[in-house]
């Protein structure tokens, strides 16, 4: 990094300065001042005279910067990358700013601009023309291009009024390469044109905005139509129309920013806004889900304690595939708390999730999920079957702050059928408190599991007693094999680091079935895993009652075998593999 620098030539000749040289080298880059300043109206009778005339003193200076590296200055966006060069001219006469005379250029290039690897680096170039007289500011000109975005500002200010007049301008064929540089990731044409009046203590303002395809962190809004005034304080959107596709979204309204008697501008700003939208197909919005919505809703108050209601409602939606017949959400604002009265969430006729509760401001929460009983069928994408059945209930009890929640709950799953046959009900107890998740229960398996959310580190343990394994070969689509398996499966580690995982396996008995004929039966099965290596030390397998295999050796996760084999296998048990597992090929 270079050290700061200031080198300076000049010389003073009969009450005028020439600034030769000066040149001023940081790490923010290198600046040259060149010029010259005329004393000599103001200092008519030499520098020793009381009554010095400061506004005839006349100026034209040059000031260049160039190699400033923008990641180095510290009120640029963090992340931002590129150099700037900037040339600035001033030329004029007097230092009161109510009478002096004077005019101004600017032309600054920036290269190479970019907010990390995700977008390809642009250039851009600013070109500005201003002049000062008689207490009026007149901006003839700033035009700023970054490849094919555009900003174009003109107007003037009057300094003892107080009053200012601008017109403004800002078109671009695509937002992403602009507001990649503010850290958001958008894309969309976009124009804006306003014009700004007033004072500059009360401006009144008049905006015109217009977007098409617009997309915002993945989320598509599609095209906009807006219009926006400012006045006495008061941010009002007349109209603002959203239409995506088929679907279209109307927004209208006010926002308090400045007191109307103090003109300060308010901490909490007031608000008035009113939302409506008849027919939303959220896939217009979001890839992967489907449905039809209706949204109304209207929000007053402050920003510190809105008020108001939200009513949401949505038809045949299809999330990722699982289908959802119907979503309604009353809601409604008081203070700081947004009240769910309630959430509900048809899944069939019949099979319903509610959510109560509130949620408020401050990352507080007071909420209630429950559901009396929905259809596995209704929510798991595995193929469990035509004759198989079964439900989940479930009821969660939870308050708190979001950054450590308190839940509480209970799953039950009833009714439950495979192959035709009766299952024992399971039911498991949830709680998490203390950032650590624990789960416990089950009949047909005993499960105890822990997680905590920080660290990552998790334990888990799943007991068999005399199991029925039907379910678990129909989920895996072995729908014609039966069995069940009694022992214990342990694991422990982290999340972060799976290839530190390590877990047993001790089962002291396990049977296989092809309907009614024994196909593998085994006891005192013992397997380790650590180090991304599954070790078998000895087990021996009893295949169709005549048939047996003794194998011992390890299998690495990725793939590796090392494992000895030997034994007698009967020719009758490759024709109820193959009926039992119609992909396998037997050489």
């Amino acid at each position: 990094m270079p050290e700061n620098r200031i080198h300076l030539s000049c010389d003073l000749t009969d009450r005028i300065l020439t600034i030769n040289d000066l040149n001023l080298d940081t790490v923010a880059g290198r600046f040259d001042l060149k010029g010259r300043v005329d004393f000599k109206k103001a200092f008519a009778d030499g520098f020793i005279s009381s009554h010095p005339d400061l506004n005839a003193i006349s100026y034209h200076l040059s000031l260049r910067q160039k190699d400033t590296v923008l990641e180095t200055l510290p009120f640029i966006v963090s992340g931002v990358k590129g150099t700037m060069t900037c040339l600035m001219e001033l030329k004029g006469t007097g230092v009161n700013p109510k009478t002096l005379t004077a005019e101004s250029t600017l032309e600054l290039f920036a290269s190479n601009l970019s907010a990390g690897e995700t977008f390809p680096p642009f250039d851009a170039h600013v070109n500005a023309q201003a002049n000062m007289e008689k207490g009026r500011v007149t901006l003839h000109q700033l035009d700023a291009r970054a490849e094919e975005t555009h900003l174009k500002v003109a107007g003037n200010y009057d300094i003892a009024s107080r009053k200012i007049a601008a017109d403004f301008k800002f078109n671009t064929p695509d937002l992403t390469g602009v507001l990649s540089l503010f850290g958001f990731k958008a894309s969309g044409n976009m124009d804006i044109h306003s014009k700004i009046g007033g004072t500059i203590t009360a401006p009144i303002a008049q905006a015109q905005l217009q977007g098409e395809n617009l997309e915002f962190e993945k989320v598509k809004i599609g095209d906009v139509d807006a219009k926006i005034q400012f006045s006495q304080g008061m941010l009002s959107l007349d109209h603002g129309k959203i239409r995506n596709h088929n679907s279209l979204l109307d927004i209208s309204g006010t926002v308090r920013i400045r007191d109307p008697i103090t003109h300060d501008i308010l901490k909490n700003p007031g608000l008035d806004i009113a939302i409506n939208g008849d027919a939303l197909f959220i896939e217009d919005f979001v890839e992967g889900i489907q449905g039809k919505f209706t949204l109304n809703g209207h929000i007053s108050g402050d920003t510190a304690h809105p008020l108001g209601r939200l009513n949401l409602k949505g038809e045949h939606v299809d999330v990722y595939t699982r289908k959802v017949q119907e979503v309604r959400l009353s809601s409604d604002f008081d203070g700081d708390r947004f009240n769910l009265d309630p959430f509900e969430i048809v899944i069939a006729p019949g099979e319903t999730i509610l959510l109560h509760g509130w949620i408020s401001l401050n990352k507080n929460y007071h909420l209630r999920l429950a559901s009396e009983g929905i259809s596995l069928k209704n929510l798991t994408p595995l193929q469990l079957g035509d004759g198989d059945t079964g439900k989940v209930s479930f009821r969660f009890q939870g308050q708190g702050g979001f950054e450590n929640p308190q839940i509480n709950g209970e799953v039950v799953l009833n009714e439950l059928r495979f192959n035709n046959q009766p299952l024992q009900d399971e039911r498991f107890q949830i709680e998490v408190k203390d950032r650590t998740a624990y789960i416990s229960g089950g009949r047909n398996v005993a499960l105890d599991a822990t997680y905590q959310f920080q660290t990552q580190d998790f334990s888990a343990s799943a007991g068999f007693d005399n199991t029925n394994l039907s379910p678990y070969l129909t989920i895996a689509g072995q729908s014609k094999l039966s069995g069940s398996i009694t022992g214990k499966i342990q694991a422990t580690g982290n999340a972060r680091s799976p290839d530190q995982i390590k877990g047993s396996a001790n089962i002291s008995g396990i049977e296989i079935f092809s309907k009614k004929t024994p196909l593998l039966r085994a006891g005192d099965v013992k397997a380790f895993l650590k180090d991304e290596e599954i070790s078998i030390s000895g087990v021996r397998l009893d295949l169709f009652e005549r048939g047996f295999l003794n194998l011992k050796g390890t299998c690495k996760l990725n793939g590796d075998l090392d494992i000895n084999a030997h034994g007698t296998l009967p020719l009758e048990i490759i024709a109820h593999l193959s009926e039992g597992f119609p992909t396998a090929v037997f050489v």
